[in-house]
């Protein structure tokens, strides 16, 4: 195949659940593994996201990982974030 050959998404078959999992479950340890790396001083350094440090994406990531595991953490968070969201 060339590098230039263009691949419609809908012939890319999806995975199943079982694939999800293994990968959700890669890519979870990976971020742990990162995130044991930190140093104390890397925490409050500068992210592509201009308001947010190390420490703010960090949160985020984990905070939704939290909320996509329990309906009942999804509906708190949803309603704590309210006032945030607010025009």
């Amino acid at each position: 195949m060339s590098t230039n050959t263009v691949v419609p998404v809908s012939s890319i078959p999806r995975i199943g659940h079982q694939e999800a999992m293994a990968i959700t479950a890669e890519e979870n340890e990976r971020f742990h593994r990162l995130l044991t790396h930190i140093e104390p001083d890397q925490w409050h350094l500068p992210t592509d996201c201009t308001r947010w440090d190390v420490r703010d994406v960090a949160v985020h990531v984990i905070a939704t990982a939290q909320g996509a595991a329990s309906l009942l953490e999804f509906a708190r968070q949803m309603w704590a974030g309210r006032p945030l969201t607010a025009c």
